[in-house]
Parts: C-alpha cells; structure tokens; sequence
C-alpha cells in the first residue's frame, strides 16, 4: 500500500476554545493564497478539523467560509495529491458531524462527487480511503440528498473495495491489521448510513454483496467476511 500505516486515525485536539471569526478569514484566506502550495493546505485542512472537532460552535462557524474554500482551493484542483485530499477529507468531516446546515451546504457544493473522485484516484492509499468513507459518512448521515449523491457517484462500490483492500505486505503485519480493523469498520459504518436513507440504496448494496460473494474464492476470509458484515447491516 501507498501510504504509511500510522496516523490513520484522527487525533482529536483537548483545546476546547470557540474559534473567533478573525481566525476564520484568515483560514479561509491562507487556503486561498496557497493554492499552489500542498503543504500548507494540507495543513491548513488539519487545522481546520481540529478546531471543528474541538467546540462546537466552531464548525458553524468555519462552515458559511470553509466548505467552499476546501472544496475549490484542496479537493477539485489537488484530486493526485493525497495528503491535500486526505486532510481536505477531514476537514469537510468534522464540519459536518452533527451540523445540519453544513451538511446542506456540501449538498450544493460537487462535495460528495470530488470525494468519490480521491477515493479513485487512491484506490491503495489506506489514509485517504479511510477518510473519505468518514467524511461521506458524516456528510450523508441524516441528510438523504447527500446518501444518494454518494450512491449516484458509486460510492458504495468504491466502499467495498476498501473494505477488501490488502494491506502492503512489506509493512508491520500488526499495523496492517489494525487498518484493516479501521477500513472494514468505516466501511461498515457508511453502508449503514446509506441504507437507511432509502430503500433503493440498499438494493444497490446488497446486490454488490450478493455479487461479490458469488464472485470471490469462497476462501478469500476478508472478502467473504467483509461481505458478510455488510449483509447485517443490510
């Protein structure tokens, strides 16, 4: 795999101060002024997820300035940068956890088809793929327009092979476990968001499941596993 195992998962921040509107222009304002730079933005991204993680008023804040700036300054023209999508990924995650307007706002944003379109451009790179599946699973939870976009780019099918992505063989054999363990569990998770936001998503789900099973060496563990999985919460 692509990516290094560690850091896969979010480490959230114990600062709990509300961020100040100042401080929003000024992210808003850095992303936009260096566009050409990806460390910064991935940075900058990463910052932004802390705070929204961190109190919640700040995700309401950030949203109105931080969901257009993501989208245009990191996700559209930074689709082959990994670490840019990946953090962008996070961002856009943790200002829609929990904040209804947030979540309506990507749905007039190309948010969920520019995700969708990392998760393709990466299909080996562990970080991304995981953060892109809790990012979609944020922006669909409670929010049908969204769950179906997502549907409508093929996310459940690019779920799936993350679910049964092999992990690199030349890394840690317990490292590689334990993002599987994350994959297969952010995987699990968006299906459930998915499928209980309308009926003819969870016949698109567990006809891949059904597929998948019939297609796939019935001594693949992982693949029948995963297929499993999904098939309960179907």
């Amino acid at each position: 795999m692509s990516c290094a195992f560690a850091n896969v998962a979010h480490r959230e921040p114990t600062d709990q101060r509300a961020v100040t509107m100042q401080k929003v222009r000024e992210l808003a304002e850095k992303l936009k002024s260096s566009v050409d730079e990806p460390v910064v933005l991935t940075r900058t991204c990463d910052e932004i997820r802390q705070l929204a993680s961190s109190h919640p008023d700040n995700s309401s804040k950030i949203g109105p300035r931080g969901v257009e700036a993501i989208v245009k300054t990191c996700l559209a023209p930074h689709l082959d940068h990994a670490s840019v999508v990946a953090s962008a990924c996070g961002a856009l995650g943790a200002l829609a956890s929990g904040n209804f307007i947030n979540k309506k706002r990507m749905s007039s944003q190309p948010v969920v088809k520019l995700v969708a379109a990392a998760m393709r451009q990466h299909p080996t790179n562990a970080t991304v793929q995981l953060h892109a599946m809790k990012a979609i699973q944020q922006i669909a939870q409670s929010n049908s327009r969204n769950a179906a976009r997502a549907v409508h780019h093929g996310v459940h099918t690019l779920v799936w092979a993350a679910m049964t992505m092999s992990p690199d063989r030349d890394g840690d054999e317990g490292q590689a476990a334990g993002v599987k363990r994350q994959l297969r569990q952010a995987g699990g998770s968006l299906f459930g968001v998915l499928t209980a936001a309308g009926p003819g998503i969870l016949e698109k789900i567990v006809e891949s499941v059904v597929k998948t099973m019939g297609s796939t060496d019935p001594g693949d563990e992982l693949a029948q596993g995963n297929a499993c999985q999904v098939g309960r919460v179907g």
